[in-house]
Parts: structure tokens; sequence; C-alpha cells
């Protein structure tokens, strides 16, 4: 199924993104009907085990550090000790890669 209305795109974006959505629907009859005391349905949105999931993996994601700061001091004491080496197949193998990539993109 293919979805082409943006709003309910961007109404699922600010769900999975914990925000509250306005319903389209819930316009000035809305707001008149909850004046008078009357009262409104309110939409119930539940998400999938896979949705929660999704948060807790991304909650993760933005809290962890952009830079291993173990990884680069440990790399950076072996560089002082000059015992850093660095294979020249590799290199010349994520070169090439690179070159591939590129290519194709």
């Amino acid at each position: 199924m293919k979805i082409d209305d943006n709003r309910l795109i961007e109404g699922f974006k600010q769900v999975v993104q914990g925000q509250q959505v306005q319903h389209p629907a819930q316009g000035k009859g809305a707001q008149e009907a909850s004046r008078k005391g009357q009262g409104v349905a309110a939409d119930n949105v539940n998400l999938s085990s896979k949705a929660r999931q999704y948060q807790k993996v991304k909650k993760a994601v933005m809290e962890a550090p952009d830079i291993r700061q173990e990884k680069v001091e440990h790399i950076r004491s072996q560089i002082a000790a000059g015992t850093y080496n660095v294979r020249g197949e590799k290199v010349a193998a994520k070169i090439i890669q690179d070159s591939l990539i590129d290519t194709l993109l």
C-alpha cells in the first residue's frame, strides 16, 4: 500500500518521536464541543513492538558519543610509542572500495 498523503506521514513521524498529534478532523467543531462540556472521542495509537524497539534503538544511538574516546586514546598511545602499524593492504583495499563506490554512485 502506498501512502500519498504527506499529513499522514508527518503525523506518523510525530507519533514515533513522542509528540502529540492533532487529528485534522479536530477543528472548530471539536473545540466548540469541548467548551460546551460535550465529550469528544479521542484517537488512540498503539505502537507495535517493532515501533517500540525502534524508539529504544533510536534513543540509544542519540545518547551514544560520536567519538569512541577509549579507542582514540589507545591509538594515540600506540602512535606515541611507535608501535602503531598500518597494513598497506588494508589501506589499498579501502581506497579501491571507496573509488568503486564513488564511480557507481
